[in-house]
């Protein structure tokens, strides 16, 4: 790519791959020969990414510093956090939503099922404390885990987000879970979920939250009726 973007040229240069294009796997597996003030200098530049607006808002240039990033946990797990808590900008929701896009393959890094737990913690407290709807940020978090997450983590995020998160975008989001959630569970599960999905649905202060819920179980009584 002629216009590729500095921070980009540097991440292909020091891990001999593309991070934009390669798995996720493959990108930590390039990172792990490297040495630590290495990895160090990764960190630095994807920091230096997603701190600037223009170098953020190019898809294959956000992506690929996102993807570095989760390749190094848990050592930058800080820094992710960090990136998870800054919504300054609308734009930072792209990078929010890039990161949820990739979190949920984190248990097939190497060693990942060590640090896995780690990010139903993060998506719990993004969605208690997300704003706004922007880049659909926060519906994708509840999809990361209730449509790819073991489902036992998955619901109890889910439903406590559901039912106590700080404002509407972290409800809705913790929702759209809970309805990728119905598909997995088995029975017993599906009660629980289902019972949840009522009581938000006539508890809710926001009536978009009551009719999300509502339409999450209509939805669901008419594929099981299928």
């Amino acid at each position: 790519m002629k216009n590729k973007n500095e921070g980009s040229q540097f991440l292909e240069s020091r891990l001999g791959l593309d991070p934009y294009s390669a798995s996720l796997s493959e990108v930590a597996n390039a990172i792990r020969g490297l040495e630590e003030r290495q990895k160090d200098g990764l960190i630095s530049t994807c920091e230096a990414v997603l701190n600037d607006p223009l170098k953020r808002s190019r898809e294959e240039v956000r992506v690929a510093a996102v993807k570095v990033l989760i390749a190094l946990l848990p050592r930058t797990l800080k820094h992710i956090s960090s990136w998870l808590q800054n919504n300054a900008e609308l734009s930072m929701y792209e990078a929010h939503f890039s990161f949820f896009c990739f979190l949920d393959q984190v248990p097939r890094l190497p060693g990942g099922k060590d640090f896995a737990p780690l990010v139903p913690k993060l998506i719990q407290d993004y969605l208690n404390r997300v704003k706004a709807e922007t880049a659909q940020a926060a519906w994708m978090a509840g999809d990361l885990l209730g449509d790819h997450w073991e489902s036992e983590a998955a619901f109890s995020v889910l439903s406590q987000a559901a039912k106590r998160a700080n404002f509407a975008a972290g409800r809705l989001g913790a929702i759209h879970g809970l309805s990728h959630l119905l598909v997995r569970v088995g029975a017993s599960k599906r009660i629980l979920v289902v019972r949840l999905l009522r009581q938000v649905s006539r508890s809710d202060k926001s009536r978009k939250v009551r009719n999300f819920a509502k339409h999450v179980l209509e939805r669901a009584d008419e594929e099981q009726s299928l």
